[in-house]
């Protein structure tokens, strides 16, 4: 009886331990990965052309004309816009240049439509300033070619105002 026992335990033994052993597991790991990301002040300007076309000054009556600025920033920056004298000013008057000779047309741009705040480049004085939302701000240029001028010899005037952004 003895050797039948022996037997079973060498038979049932490897049975029994194959019945309690768990299947292999791969090992795992795991950890939390910090994401970030920072939001800085930017802005971009765009202008569109100031056309004032056909000039009436014999008529002593003012063109006027407009264009547009377009303000793009990030959300919640504080801006303010400047527009320089353009390439041809003179004493602060700012002055379109003939294509073909030296002789000049002087304007005046303005922030308001009744054109009475002159827009230039004095921080505080006549500058225009806002905060960015959203969508970006579309602000209108006024411009004037006064009515109480010489005639300007025939030919094609332009001028290039620079448009700044401080923010």
């Amino acid at each position: 009886m003895l050797t039948y026992s022996r037997a079973c335990l060498a038979v049932l033994m490897p049975v029994a331990f194959l019945l309690t052993m768990t299947p292999a597991q791969a090992g795992s790991s795991n950890t939390s990965m910090l994401v970030t990301a920072l939001s800085v002040e930017s802005c971009l300007v765009s202008a569109t052309p100031m056309a004032f076309g056909t000039l009436q000054s014999l008529s002593g009556q003012a063109n006027d004309s407009a264009a547009s600025i377009t303000v793009t920033c990030t959300p919640g920056s504080a801006w303010t816009l400047s527009l320089d004298d353009g390439l041809n000013p003179n004493g602060g008057t700012r002055r379109m240049k003939a294509a073909l000779s030296n002789d000049y047309v002087p304007y005046m741009l303005y922030s308001d439509s009744a054109r009475t705040r002159t827009w230039g480049h004095v921080n505080g004085t006549d500058t225009v300033s806002g905060t960015a939302g959203l969508l970006p701000a579309v602000l209108p240029v006024y411009g004037r070619v006064p009515g109480n001028i010489p005639a300007a010899p025939i030919g094609s005037y332009a001028d290039t105002v620079t448009v700044t952004i401080a923010f």
